[in-house]
């Protein structure tokens, strides 16, 4: 039953969440650098935040478009990505952070390790997994 789950698992996502996942990530990401190279023009505070997430973004929508070793690729860029994100917040909250703060939306160590655990260690593990598209598979 376990490697019958994993090939359901290998194989990604049916083309209806795709589609939808991403169509709304490929216009958050337009909007969002188009926001962002805006705000440059316009010397808005926090334009490469709009323009980093916007990209974010675009990674996500052109992950959902493409297949084979690309996706995996694409993937595993978004993987280290998030990997490198919770690892930043987890070091800020340590280096300087409340360890349990009042509500969850607020930063604190507990957060930091709950990101980590959540999204930072499987974008990892799907890094790992897929190589970056260069993973050799069975038959090979």
């Amino acid at each position: 039953m376990y490697k019958e789950a994993e090939e359901h698992i290998n194989n990604g996502l049916s083309l209806v969440p795709r589609i939808v996942l991403g169509s709304i990530s490929g216009l958050f990401g337009v909007v969002l650098v188009f926001f962002g190279i805006h705000g440059f023009t316009h010397n808005v505070e926090n334009w490469f935040g709009y323009f980093a997430f916007g990209m974010f973004c675009s990674f996500i929508a052109l992950a959902c478009v493409t297949w084979g070793r690309v996706r995996q690729f694409i993937g595993s860029c978004i993987g280290v990505i998030v990997f490198g994100l919770a690892c930043w917040y987890l070091i800020n909250e340590l280096s300087g952070g409340v360890v349990i703060s009042g509500k969850r939306s607020e930063p604190s160590v507990l957060n930091a390790i709950f990101f980590m655990i959540a999204f930072g260690l499987p974008g990892l593990a799907y890094t790992l997994t897929a190589r970056f598209g260069f993973r050799k598979h069975e038959g090979e």
